[in-house]
């Protein structure tokens, strides 16, 4: 074995002494012990230093060896430790394990060889141990690269279609236009499509520009003193036509004024914008759309709740996310709206939070946000 650190606890001088003359006998030079006298400065040094292996007395005063052993353990104290009882007690000795003991041994038939067994025997198994714990760590690490990767690539390819869509779009209906065969009805409505689709791949791109600027730390805000509800009714507006469109009802409550020290009025409308946007997209026509404004002692509460298509439990947590597409995301657009708008949030020191009960049963936003003292 290499030098090892041991923590002997022991309230008794002449047992420190038995021990500390034990493992010189072991080895001179093999070991660098430290000693404390008391249950409080055995757990202390415990929590507070890295030991290999720590040697614990079962008696501490009106405290037990047992009683620091599950505390340390608690705490996440994490030496092996080998408790030593004054007399063999199978009911201790037995409890000792259940707790975490790594082994225990009784004083008065303590010997050199047999506290090297243990002590060899404990440190090995916290070295077999670290090194599974290292492995296990490892395989997770190459585990969440490797759907990374995976889930950037189905992204870029993602990517390449919704860019490609709109483009085919415009110049399917320029090369018509060139033909000079439209009359006058479908020349205006192959301007419309175009200019729909012109709009609809600027979004992307300003999307994928907003990501990037996400992903580098240079996504500016422009602070000044902002009036939520004039932020919630301008988004509303935006909303409005295409939830009639879907025949979808829009009902809005809102507290006014409802004042920011600082914010970013366009971002903060951009996040509320993405919110109504997918409720639009994802709530079936004829269902219903409920947003509400309020205050919350020092805060700002806004939310978005719909009817529409839910999420399911297993996409909940990554809803977030970069890169991560819930299936129905993929109707339409890259789905980094909602990544790019808990980034906004938390930017402006609020927080953003998603519900659902499941697929087919709405799904709720919730957004707080900071309010001016």
């Amino acid at each position: 074995m290499d030098q090892i650190r041991v923590l002997l606890i022991e309230d008794d001088e002449d047992d420190f002494v038995f021990a500390r003359d034990l493992l010189s006998e072991i080895g001179a030079g093999r070991f660098e012990i430290e000693w404390a006298q008391t249950y409080e400065q055995g757990l202390a040094r415990m929590l507070g230093n890295r030991f290999d292996v720590c040697l614990l007395d079962f008696r501490l005063g009106a405290r037990t060896g047992l009683d620091l052993l599950r505390e340390a353990r608690r705490e996440g104290g994490g030496a092996p430790i080998i408790l030593m009882t004054g007399q063999g007690d199978q009911a201790i000795d037995m409890e000792a394990m259940r707790s975490g003991a790594a082994d225990y041994l009784v004083k008065g038939e303590i010997d050199a060889a047999g506290l090297e067994r243990s002590i060899r025997y404990a440190v090995q198994q916290r070295r077999m141990e670290e090194e599974r714990v290292r492995l296990v760590r490892e395989q997770e690490a190459r585990r969440l690269a490797e759907e990374a990767n995976r889930a950037k690539d189905e992204f870029l390819a993602m990517v390449s279609h919704e860019l490609r869509n709109p483009l085919n779009a415009m110049l399917g209906w320029v090369t018509l236009l060139n033909s000079g065969k439209l009359d006058e009805g479908a020349q205006r409505r192959a301007l419309e499509v175009i200019e729909h689709n012109a709009r609809a791949q600027a979004q992307l791109i300003d999307d994928l520009l907003d990501i990037a600027r996400v992903a580098s730390g240079n996504l500016r805000l422009e602070l000044r003193p902002v009036d939520l509800d004039q932020v919630m009714e301008k988004a509303l507006d935006a909303a409005y036509p295409s939830a009639e469109a879907k025949s979808i009802a829009v009902t809005a409550d809102l507290d006014r004024p409802v004042e920011m020290a600082a914010g970013d009025p366009d971002r903060l409308h951009q996040v509320v914008s993405n919110l109504l946007s997918n409720a639009v997209k994802f709530t079936p026509g004829g269902g219903t759309i409920e947003v509400s404004l309020k205050r919350d002692g020092d805060e700002a509460r806004i939310t978005v709740r719909d009817s529409g298509d839910g999420i399911s439990a297993a996409f909940l947590p990554y809803i977030f996310e970069r890169f991560r597409q819930g299936g129905k995301s993929q109707s339409g657009g890259l789905g980094l709206g909602l990544a790019i708008a808990r980034h906004i949030v938390e930017r402006h020191g609020g927080t953003i939070h998603a519900e659902s009960r499941g697929e087919g049963q709405g799904t709720k936003f919730t957004v707080r946000l900071p309010l001016q003292g």
